[in-house]
């Protein structure tokens, strides 16, 4: 690959990492699996019953319930989880404010994407998890302000691996199409942009211009 020539167009071109320099993501297998939602029972209550009632105890174990269906989580998706779990549609800035104080006081594996804590599930380590997952139908498919970097980091190197060397825009385009998203545009743009700066970042990928 070393040995390889593009046309010295000025563009970046996207390389996986170890194919490189023999880095440790050479010996990880990056898989596709299929987006599981939980899938608990829905408890039906009156919001403003809820916001007071002693219900701390409960609530953290639908959190970890969650977590064990669909961690990695933004905290966007995982307080939407609950809230709907409940049936609750008022009171939505209360609701979301006694969650975020009780996700606060919990013992809870997280990272943080920009400005977007991602919560993990006990057993996942955040700087080895090689999976990412894609949506079976519309209910399963996440928004992708909801796609954790780690995940479409994968999902890049994925495409790499199984298409070779390309552009960074080609990869940001392949990367979007192959986690649901057909359009390039607003927050889709934003996020596969982010997603290839922490691969590179993580030494997922390596990107070189033109020739090597």
């Amino acid at each position: 690959l070393a040995d390889r020539d593009f046309p010295d167009d000025g563009k970046s071109f996207v390389f996986s990492y170890n194919e490189i320099n023999g880095d440790h993501m050479a010996k990880t297998q990056v898989k596709r699996m299929p987006y599981r939602t939980y899938s608990g029972p829905v408890t039906y209550a009156d919001s403003e019953a809820w916001l007071a009632a002693d219900n701390t105890s409960e609530i953290k174990k639908r959190i970890q319930a969650i977590l064990w269906a669909e961690a990695p989580i933004t905290e966007h998706l995982l307080e939407k989880r609950l809230i709907n779990s409940y049936g609750i549609v008022r009171n939505a800035v209360k609701i979301r404010g006694k969650l975020e104080g009780i996700l606060k006081t919990m013992d809870l594996k997280v990272t943080a994407d920009g400005q977007t804590p991602v919560y993990w599930h006990i057993s996942q380590d955040p700087g080895s998890y090689s999976f990412f997952r894609t949506a079976e139908n519309e209910e399963s498919k996440r928004d992708v302000l909801d796609i954790p970097y780690r995940e479409a980091a994968n999902a890049a190197l994925y495409v790499l691996r199984k298409q070779g060397a390309m552009s960074e825009e080609e990869l940001k385009k392949q990367t979007s199409l192959l986690l649901g998203y057909k359009s390039m545009k607003g927050n889709v743009e934003l996020i596969m942009d982010e997603a290839v700066k922490f691969a590179v970042r993580e030494k997922i990928i390596l990107t070189k211009h033109a020739k090597l």
